[in-house]
């Protein structure tokens, strides 16, 4: 194709994991208006259509081969923002993934349309053509067909019970039995609601309209509901929108005598565009004043933003950082600037959103995966309306968001680990991200928390970030007083009544006594970690990964925590016939049933994936725990982030133990981060907490930071650690997960690869080894993981690393080589 022909081009790229960016035709209808970050619906290969977002327009075009024309434009303006393209493309250089994969993640899958593979009954089908022998599963797919009609062949894979169901389907077409179409999948549409309004007839009539409808009390009745509560003025002019719903609902009438005031012409129906999310009853301005240590932190900050410098705000448990990012929040609105505010976990988003709206009443939004796509794509579209939100509370994927004023970025609790991704692509780490983001939009950052990840006190130590501190409880509330329970020694003694020792016991009662909660925490769901044969020691494994299934007693199965593999409880060992199987170790399931048993009084609920895999489930948990419904609430680490409960007296930490065995050089920072922070539940408003923390190493020096609440200590020693070993901040780590079905097609690439990288790196790659789970889901995993020095350049390894890896690629076409950068 000439230039000539198309004097106009585009380069798209698209929803996939490929590099390159490709070129499009641009028809004459389309040349005027399109521009860079718009979304064009494009064909790709032979009968595929995605929805690329185009990152330039040029008027010449030099190939040989012959470009395709775009399919549509699916905007009036640029979708994608300059600063927003610049943040992707940084998110895909150093996080080492594609622009197609930061497309993926950034936008929610309604806004990106594309085409699915339909599969329906050839037009010439014949269900008794003598001359098609079918096979039993061929008949099995065709009477599914036959039944429900025309499918997607995700859906039919996903219902017929057939082994390789696509082979099967792919036989059937070319034998002219079935035909595989494209079809557009659904896009986002609008909620409509249905309002009712007076009609310029009844308008022009005014009081007339009654006399019409003398004979008819109850349409009298159901027009006077609407002109009370449409606040109906001298004008007839409606001062309130009024929802056929809302209408019914206060009038007690029913729809047939609507209908009969539609009819008469007095009042009709119309559809208008309606949020999915429930407006807030805070008017906004309700703030509280701060303390003086808050007012000396807020001054400190705005000092150092004056500076353009990040913040890390470092304040104990219950210090109050959340009324100084209001302040910062209120700056940020008068300046007309937007705020995203991060937080690690949907659960924080339950009481954050609830307080922020106090504040700034429904300029507020939410982003999270528990919203349907339908939701977040309109939270999506609000931020690029002309009202946007003004501050979004969001998890880690929302720093994709098209925000337009950024000003200010508040991290809370920065130290967190769900602040990284894993997988799929892009791996980013949202904390670090939302720094790049900040400089693109020239807005301001703190980072808060009451336990500072390593890195964030080195940025400190080396002037990158400023320091500010919050040291005492808000309303100078006593710190939990802690104390250590040998769980050795109490066994010893007789001490223990299942998983609870008599301290944490006489706690209990106390608290229940004294009308007061407790949290008790236990990093493992399930009733316990597996079961075990008593005789000969056997324990069920999951078949598809290399791990254990851990035992659900509530719902009597086994499970697989990686790939979600259930199976039933055997009656026998399968390898020596005992029937004598005992479940070992303990996790929330377990600790709910024995502290049931101890206290059958008490409301007892646990938070946990299982109880909070449905929507609003955080929700309505947090809020049953606000009320005091529940007395007791369990949790593993979702219960140690940043929830703040004013009746909670008591914490117990069951095993303290099980944090720090974990082979990762970061296994000792985690675990102190999580005993500080579940410990800061305890006593955050009125009198000191009790934390009772058991352990079978009470001598372990780090415990005693936990009691002291020393993290400064902690950090010295941790970093002495750190520097012996070569371990971050003192260098950077990239780590390179190879994957196959075959073990041995694994070991062979992981092996070939190492050699490659070491003629390069040297000592500085570790491995290959295992990983903590070596197979998941049938696929064998080895691990190599690569040291660099700081003061090299990081772009230019990484370059050579994927050099390598490509190059080692060519030889092992099947095996997924998965690159993680700065991994935790």
């Amino acid at each position: 194709m000439q230039s000539s022909s198309y004097p106009m081009f585009l380069d798209a790229f698209l929803p996939l994991n490929l590099s390159a960016v490709y070129t499009y035709a641009v028809p004459a209808r389309w040349r005027s208006s399109i521009c860079r970050g718009m979304r064009v619906l494009v064909p790709f290969g032979k009968n595929k259509f995605y929805t690329g977002i185009v990152s330039a327009t040029h008027t010449t075009y030099t190939g040989t081969y012959k470009l395709k024309e775009i399919l549509a434009v699916l905007d009036d303006h640029a979708f994608v923002s300059e600063i927003q393209l610049s943040f992707w493309q940084w998110i895909a250089s150093y996080y080492m993934s594609t622009m197609g994969e930061v497309l993926v993640a950034a936008v929610p899958s309604v806004l990106r349309l594309e085409s699915q593979s339909m599969v329906s009954l050839h037009s010439d089908f014949e269900l008794n053509n003598q001359e098609v022998q079918q096979t039993q599963t061929q008949q099995e797919v065709i009477a599914f067909l036959q039944q429900k009609g025309a499918t997607s062949l995700q859906e039919l894979v996903k219902k017929v019970d057939v082994e390789h169901c696509i082979t099967v389907v792919k036989d059937l077409v070319s034998q002219n039995q079935l035909l595989i179409t494209q079809e557009i999948n659904e896009k986002y549409s609008p909620r409509y609601a249905t309002y009712i309004r007076l009609t310029s007839f009844a308008k022009e009539k005014k009081q007339g309209v009654f006399d019409e409808l003398k004979r008819s009390q109850k349409q009298i009745q159901l027009l006077e509901s609407y002109l009370s509560l449409a606040a109906i003025d001298a004008d007839m002019t409606e001062c309130q929108t009024v929802s056929k719903t809302q209408l019914l609902a206060h009038s007690s009438i029913s729809e047939a005598v609507l209908q009969g005031l539609i009819k008469k012409q007095v009042l009709e129906v119309y559809k208008q565009a309606i949020s999915r999310f429930e407006e807030s009853s805070q008017t906004g301005n309700h703030f509280f004043a701060l303390s003086e240590e808050q007012n000396r932190a807020y001054n400190e900050i705005n000092s150092h933003f004056n500076d353009n410098k990040t913040v890390l705000l470092h304040g104990v448990t219950s210090s109050g950082k959340t009324e100084v990012y209001i302040q910062l929040i209120r700056d940020a609105l008068a300046a007309n600037k937007q705020v995203l505010y991060l937080v690690p976990e949907i659960a924080l988003t339950v009481q954050l959103l609830s307080r922020l709206q106090q504040a700034f009443g429904n300029e507020v939004g939410i982003y999270h995966s528990k919203y349907t796509d339908q939701e977040r794509a309109e939270v999506y579209q609000n931020l690029l309306s002309p009202t946007p939100y003004k501050v979004i509370i969001g998890v880690r994927s929302s720093i994709f968001l098209p925000f337009t004023t950024l000003g200010l970025i508040i991290v809370d609790e920065e130290h967190e680990t769900s602040y990284k991704q894993f997988d799929p692509a892009p791996r980013y780490h949202a904390r670090n991200a939302a720094l790049v983001l900040a400089s693109l939009s020239s807005s301001k950052v703190v980072l808060g928390t009451a336990t500072p990840s390593v890195e964030s006190l080195y940025n400190v130590q080396t002037k990158k970030y400023a320091y500010v501190s919050l040291k005492s409880r808000f309303q100078d509330v006593l710190m939990p007083n802690i104390q250590v329970v040998d769980i050795q020694d109490a066994y010893k003694k007789n001490r223990m009544k299942a998983m609870f020792s008599w301290l944490l016991m006489e706690k209990m009662q106390e608290a229940f006594a004294n009308n007061e909660q407790v949290v008790l925490f236990q990093n493992r769901r399930g009733f316990s970690s597996h079961i075990e044969c008593s005789q000969c020691g056997w324990v069920p494994k999951c078949g598809a990964c290399d791990v254990s299934l851990t035992y659900h007693k509530f719902d009597n199965y086994l499970s697989c925590h990686y790939c979600g593999h259930t199976e039933a409880i055997p009656h026998s060992c399968p390898q020596c016939g005992n029937t004598q199987l005992k479940d070992r170790g303990f996790g929330t399931e377990k600790i709910e049933e024995e502290l049931i048993r101890y206290f059958p009084e008490a409301r007892v609920a646990r938070m946990d994936l299982d109880t909070t895999s449905k929507k609003n489930a955080h929700k309505q948990l947090i809020t049953a725990f606000e009320n005091h419904q529940i007395d007791v609430l369990i949790g593993t680490q979702m219960v140690t982030k940043g929830l703040h409960f004013n009746n909670v007296s008591l914490v117990g930490i069951l095993n303290a133990d099980n944090l720090f065995n974990y082979p990762d050089f970061r296994a000792n920072e985690r675990a102190v981060q999580m005993l500080v922070q579940v410990s800061g539940r305890a006593g955050r408003t009125k009198k000191q907490g009790t934390v009772i923390l058991q352990t079978f190493s009470p001598q372990n020096p780090l415990m005693q930071y936990v009691v002291d609440t020393n993290y400064e200590e902690f950090y010295q020693y941790e970093m002495a650690e750190r520097k012996l070993f070569n371990y971050p901040p003192y260098c950077r780590l990239l780590s390179i997960f190879v994957k196959h079905a075959d073990i041995y097609a694994t070991s062979n690439a992981v092996n070939e690869l190492t050699h490659h990288l070491r003629v390069v790196f040297g000592n500085r790659v570790l491995g290959p080894d295992n990983p903590p789970v070596a197979k998941i889901q049938h696929v064998h995993i080895k691990k190599i993981m690569i040291k660099i020095e700081m003061q090299a350049s990081f772009e230019t390894a990484k370059h050579k690393i994927q050099q390598l890896i490509d190059a080692t690629a060519v030889n092992h076409k099947r095996v997924r080589f998965v690159v993680d950068v700065d991994p935790l």
